[in-house]
C-alpha cells in the first residue's frame, strides 16, 4: 500500500523508492485504459497516449478543459479558516470572485501545490498506454509552479521506469516535458490550445513540446488591472519592482491603470487607460485590430474577466470582436478570471490573449 512516508518522495528521490512500493503506487492510482465519453472521437487514442497538464490559472473555461481531457494542476490560496482551493468551475469561481476577493485582497496570494500533490494529480489521469506527459506552467520567473512541476514529472517518470521495467522491459517508457509559457493567465490558455491542436493532429509528445517552446514567443497578453493597489502589490511581490507612491496616488486620483503587454517573459506598459468600461473597450479594441489585420498564428482569442461576464459582453467593443471572430472563423473563449489572476490584478480586471508573429502593442 502507498504509505505516508513514500508520499514525501520528490524528484530524483524516487530513485530510492523500492520497486514493490512503486508498483503499489501505480496500481493504486491507475486509471482505466479508456477515457470516459471520448471512445468514438478520432483523437481518443491521442488523448490516452499524451496527457496534457496545465496551471489552474490558465483562464480557460472548465467545459473546454473537460472536453479535451486536460489535467488541471491545482493551486491553493491560504485564507482565514483554512485554504481556498483554486477552481475553474464557473459558478464556484464567480462566488469566490464576488464574495471572497474583497476580504482576501490585502494579504492573500496564490501558491502552487507541492510537487507530491501535483505528481499524484497527474498519476490519477495516466492510463495504460500513456507514453508522454506535457505540463504547461505560467512564467517560471514569476512562480514556483514551474520548478514544482519539474520535480513532480521527474518523480513520476522515475517511478514508472521502475514499474515498466519490472512488468515488461519491452514496454515504451513514460517521458515527460515541462513547458514554461513565459506568459500568464489567458496567455497560458492560448499555448494550451496550441498543444491540444497538435495532439489532435496525432503529433507525438516530443514534437508538441518542441513546437510549444517555439510558439510561446508569439503569444501576446493584454491585461488591464481593475484596481491600482492590486497591481502595485503584484509589482512589489512578483516583479520585485515597486511602483513609486506618487504614481499610485496619481493613478488613484485620475482613475488610471496601466494596460500591460506580456510577451516572451517581458512585461511593459503599453499605455494608461481609464478604469471601467472605457479601459475595457480600449483593450478589446487593440485585440480587434490584431484580428482584423489577419496576423493571428492560430484561430483563438482567449478572454477572462474578474467580474460579471454579462457586463463585459454588453460592451459594444466586445460585440464587434465576437462578430469579427465569427466572420473569420476564430474561436472566442470567454471565462471568469482565476482567483490567481484576480488577486494580482483586482476586481474588474481583464486579460486578453492571442498568438501573432507580427503584432506590436
Amino acid at each position: 500500500m502507498f504509505t505516508a512516508a513514500s508520499a514525501r518522495v520528490e524528484g530524483y528521490d524516487a530513485l530510492d523508492m523500492p520497486t514493490a512500493l512503486a508498483l503499489d503506487y501505480v496500481r493504486d492510482q491507475q486509471s482505466p485504459s479508456t477515457l470516459p465519453g471520448v471512445s468514438d472521437r478520432p483523437d481518443a487514442e491521442a488523448c490516452r497516449r499524451t496527457v496534457i497538464v496545465v496551471d489552474s490559472a490558465c483562464d480557460m473555461p472548465q467545459s473546454w478543459l473537460d472536453y479535451h481531457h486536460i489535467v488541471v494542476a491545482p493551486r491553493r490560496i491560504p485564507a482565514a479558516g483554512g485554504e481556498l482551493a483554486e477552481t475553474r468551475e464557473p459558478s464556484a469561481l464567480t462566488r469566490q470572485l464576488e464574495r471572497l476577493l474583497p476580504t482576501l485582497a490585502t494579504t492573500a496570494q496564490s501558491l502552487p501545490s507541492s510537487p507530491v500533490v501535483l505528481r499524484d494529480t497527474i498519476q490519477r489521469h495516466l492510463r495504460r498506454g500513456t507514453t508522454g506527459v506535457i505540463v504547461i506552467t505560467a512564467s517560471a520567473r514569476r512562480s514556483k509552479v514551474y520548478s514544482y512541476a519539474i520535480a513532480a514529472v521527474q518523480s513520476l517518470v522515475l517511478i514508472h521506469t521502475k514499474v515498466r521495467r519490472s512488468l515488461d522491459p519491452s514496454a515504451p517508457p513514460l517521458r515527460g516535458w515541462v513547458v514554461d509559457a513565459t506568459n500568464a493567465l489567458t496567455g497560458c490558455g492560448v499555448l494550451l490550445a496550441e498543444a491540444v491542436r497538435l495532439r489532435e493532429s496525432n503529433a507525438p509528445a516530443a514534437t508538441i513540446a518542441q513546437s510549444l517552446n517555439e510558439f510561446r514567443a508569439h503569444v501576446h497578453t493584454l491585461a488591464m488591472p481593475g484596481r491600482f493597489d492590486f497591481i502595485a502589490r503584484a509589482a512589489r511581490r512578483v516583479e520585485r519592482r515597486p511602483i513609486p507612491l506618487w504614481k499610485q496616488h496619481l493613478g488613484e486620483m485620475f482613475s488610471l491603470v496601466p494596460m500591460l503587454h506580456m510577451q516572451a517573459d517581458r512585461i511593459r506598459v503599453a499605455e494608461r487607460v481609464r478604469r471601467g468600461p472605457r479601459g475595457l473597450g480600449t483593450v478589446l479594441g487593440r485585440c480587434l485590430r490584431a484580428l482584423e489585420s489577419g496576423t493571428l498564428a492560430n484561430p483563438l482569442i482567449a478572454v477572462s474577466y474578474a467580474g460579471p461576464l454579462d457586463a463585459l459582453e454588453a460592451l459594444p467593443q466586445f460585440a464587434e470582436l465576437r462578430t469579427q471572430c465569427t466572420r473569420q472563423q476564430v474561436t472566442l473563449s470567454v471565462a471568469p478570471m482565476s482567483m490567481t489572476g484576480a488577486l494580482m490584478l483586482g476586481p474588474g480586471a481583464l486579460s486578453v490573449s492571442f498568438a501573432s508573429r507580427t503584432f506590436r502593442a
